[in-house]
């Protein structure tokens, strides 16, 4: 609300709060009743003065395109719209006040296009502004004239590169299946020729904490000066939970003396891991192998350490449950 406006509404308080005191007075000593339709008619009084007042109201107008030639694509995806300070009677901009912004739309055959560009001047600006707001004075136009880009080329077909950079589960989930997205390439327009962009990516993916496969829409980076119809892509991110299993192995012998069989005590270790839910239901989860090195053995213990080789990523957190084991050596 501007300054100009609040001095009018200022006036109008006044002005009723005048009244009411003149109907009060008017009123004492008479029933609340009779005093509460003095009140409403001097608050239908005041709103009638209201709505004869000029005031200013600030509007984002949406601009629309119209009868766009099918060989013609606008390289900018993002709405245009004008932000216009409008003065007028109350009663002319009071049908504004419960409903949406009215719009401004143009005919692409009335605009200038020239150099792959069309431009909306002040003139036309205004005139469309007329044919909506009637006779009310246009205060204030931001921005004063509209530009916007454009293209007959026919587009070229590239790839869709995902930026994952920033995607994570809560402990005890993990993305299961790899991360999928649709569609994997988009048209990519230009006024001028592209010859060496086989590919754009999209903005960084963030999504954090996930525990449960998430859906989200992700925005492409098109070089500049370009468009990608579509715009987005829809990226699928399959989350499950992790099950803690344990499995006993069978212990293998490495390094063990030329012509002689180690035996270990016990012959099995405990191993226990994380694994998604899917492939723990499935019971065919990948195999392992528990190593005892014989060429580290300890002399005061008398026992070999155990090892655990590099799991694959399906297994998370695996850890053994005892880490060493007693041998005994055997001739052949």
């Amino acid at each position: 609300m501007t300054h100009v406006h609040h001095i009018v509404m200022g006036t109008n308080l006044e002005k009723l709060r005048r009244w009411v005191i003149l109907v009060m007075e008017e009123v004492r000593g008479r029933n609340v009743g009779t005093f509460m339709v003095f009140l409403v008619i001097s608050a239908l009084f005041w709103l009638l003065m209201a709505l004869n007042d000029d005031v200013q109201r600030d509007f984002v107008v949406p601009v629309k395109l119209e009868n766009v030639p099918a060989d013609v694509t606008l390289l900018t995806s993002e709405p245009t719209s004008l932000n216009l300070t409008i003065k007028d009677k109350g009663s002319a901009l009071v049908r504004y006040a419960l409903g949406s912004n009215p719009t401004l739309t143009f005919d692409f055959a009335d605009i200038s296009a020239d150099n792959n560009r069309i431009v909306i001047t002040r003139q036309k600006a205004n005139n469309a502004i007329r044919g909506v707001f009637g006779q009310a004075q246009v205060m204030a136009l931001n921005p004063d004239s509209i530009s916007v880009p454009f293209t007959r080329r026919p587009p070229k077909t590239v790839k869709v590169r995902l930026n994952t950079e920033d995607v994570s589960t809560a402990p005890q989930f993990i993305i299961s299946g790899g991360i999928t997205f649709t569609p994997d390439t988009v048209r990519l327009y230009s006024a001028r020729p592209i010859r060496d962009i086989s590919s754009i990516t999209t903005e960084p993916v963030s999504a954090n904490n996930l525990r449960d496969t998430t859906e989200i829409e992700v925005r492409l980076i098109p070089p500049e000066g370009m468009r990608a119809i579509p715009a987005t892509v829809k990226v699928k991110i399959p989350v499950e939970p992790l099950i803690l299993a344990n499995r006993s192995v069978p212990i293998e012998v490495e390094n063990g003396p030329s012509g002689k069989r180690v035996v270990v005590f016990p012959a099995e270790a405990k191993v226990s891991y994380l694994i998604p839910m899917n492939v723990y239901n499935s019971g065919d989860q990948p195999t392992f192998r528990v190593i005892a090195d014989f060429s580290r053995r300890s002399r005061v213990t008398g026992r070999m350490p155990l090892i655990l080789p590099a799991l694959p990523k399906t297994y998370r957190n695996p850890m053994l449950l005892t880490d060493s084991a007693e041998y005994l050596i055997e001739q052949h």
